[in-house]
């Protein structure tokens, strides 16, 4: 006879059917996380939002922002956010469009680096290792730099593509 937890003395529980709490609470988080995403998305594809960002794009006047919020299903916080996203996006444009090269300076930089390092670990002489340890010194900084300039200009083609995507830019 399986063991029996009682609740309330009239009702005997299984205790394979008893529902883990953290498991509920962790699935009743990523459900609500997948509802908004799916709000979000269905908000962000209804014409009355493409209304709202076109009028923001334009720098309407408040009032006439809310009363396209209200019809498009949104609030007053996100219109703020819009504007907001929107005044952030617009300086990083063109640091957005060197991601790219950016991306690649910093690739460079640590194909030097890993050259430097094979040939640190094959060196047979002080000499040799001196001068690849030297050469790694030197690769260091820049490469650090490359890498640093690299993710600036990957978040700004982040934020930057998610106002082309919302159409507030």
């Amino acid at each position: 006879m399986p063991t029996q937890e009682l609740i309330d003395p009239n009702v005997a529980i299984d205790p394979s059917e008893v529902v883990h709490v953290h498991a509920t609470q962790k699935a009743l988080a990523e459900a609500a996380q997948e509802y908004a995403k799916s709000a979000r998305a269905w908000r962000d594809s209804r014409p009355e939002f493409a209304a709202l960002a076109a009028a923001i794009r334009k720098e309407r006047h408040l009032d006439e922002l809310r009363l396209l919020a209200a019809a498009a299903g949104c609030a007053d916080g996100d219109i703020s956010e819009l504007m907001e996203l929107r005044r952030s996006a617009l300086p990083k444009r063109s640091m957005a469009a060197e991601h790219e090269r950016r991306r690649k300076v910093a690739e460079d930089f640590d194909a030097q680096w890993r050259a430097a390092e094979e040939r640190l670990g094959r060196a047979k002489t002080l000499d040799e290792q001196s001068a690849c340890a030297t050469r790694l010194g030197e690769l260091d900084q820049p490469r650090r730099d490359a890498r640093g300039a690299e993710i600036d200009c990957r978040l700004a083609a982040q934020t930057v593509n998610e106002a082309v995507r919302l159409g507030v830019i």
